[in-house]
């Protein structure tokens, strides 16, 4: 599905495309020069099995100088706790990974201890 352009309150262009998959609707966010590069080519990349996908994260491992692995599952992992991390719900994320419940997405939960100061200290800011 083609994606909708939309401005922010700042006049920045989003970028949402919705996608029905199973019994729900995911709604993905876009930056612009992802849609122009889905422009270039009529919004029909090459679909990549997962071994070819992990060949291509390790060059790019390799390239930068990285020592851990680096597989599809791990960019996974972090792209839903980064998610997680700057203020997405859990339901939304679910959404996003298109898992069925928040059970399954809990496992990327993974908060860091800054996020837990932070989102504690505002509630209690909020509160007098």
């Amino acid at each position: 599905m083609r994606p909708i352009m939309f401005k922010s309150k700042s006049g920045r262009k989003l970028w949402i495309e919705t996608q029905q998959m199973s019994r729900s609707t995911v709604a993905r966010a876009r930056k612009t020069r992802t849609v122009e590069i889905l422009k270039k080519y009529h919004f029909k990349l090459p679909i990549i099995g997962n071994h070819k996908l992990n060949v291509y994260l390790k060059a790019i491992r390799d390239l930068c100088g990285i020592d851990k692995p680096i597989f599809s599952h791990v960019a996974r992992h972090t792209y839903a706790t980064r998610c997680l991390n700057r203020g997405i719900r859990l339901e939304v994320v679910a959404k996003l990974l298109g898992h069925s419940t928040t059970r399954i997405t809990q496992h990327y939960a993974k908060l860091l201890q800054n996020n837990i100061l932070n989102e504690v200290k505002d509630a209690f800011e909020k509160s007098y």
